[in-house]
């Protein structure tokens, strides 16, 4: 697999803050069982290359694999949601869609207001309250899947 691909590959794996569980799968498939793995309490990852007759380095991997992420705030009655968003979202990544977890449910992020009073929302395409709740759940992570250009 050449760079661009195992880099598409690590982008592509769904990993909100404190679910990074999937890129860190993703990294152990890529590596394969050339590697000995380890996780911290903090979901960093350890990697120990095995290599044969000769002594072994400890690779560890410390970098911030979550991504821009949501949580659903408020829920209303026409179906739309309010989000809270866990970490700095530029208002640039309106119209794009996110994908929740656990669901796999995607809807179109939604930017109102200007500078630091942004609101964001998610269309999920639900009639009404009840029908949010179930397609984005209290507490699901919800990870921006557009690009962010400038």
């Amino acid at each position: 697999m050449d760079c661009y691909h195992i880099l598409q590959k690590l982008c592509d794996s769904f990993g909100p803050s404190t679910y990074e569980d999937e890129v860190i799968e993703t990294i152990k498939q890529i590596l394969g069982k050339s590697c000995s793995y380890y996780e911290t309490p903090h979901k960093n990852l350890v990697v120990v290359p095995k290599i044969i007759g000769k002594p072994s380095r400890v690779i560890f991997l410390q970098a911030h694999m979550d991504e821009l992420c949501f949580r659903p705030f408020r829920y209303f009655d026409d179906g739309f949601v309010e989000l809270t968003p866990l970490a700095y979202i530029p208002a640039i990544a309106a119209n794009h869609r996110i994908k929740f977890s656990p669901t796999g449910v995607h809807a179109i992020l939604i930017v109102e207001g200007k500078d630091s009073s942004h609101k964001y929302y998610a269309d999920v395409g639900a009639c009404n309250k009840s029908e949010a709740q179930s397609l984005i759940p209290p507490l699901s992570n919800g990870a921006y899947l557009g690009t962010i250009e400038t």
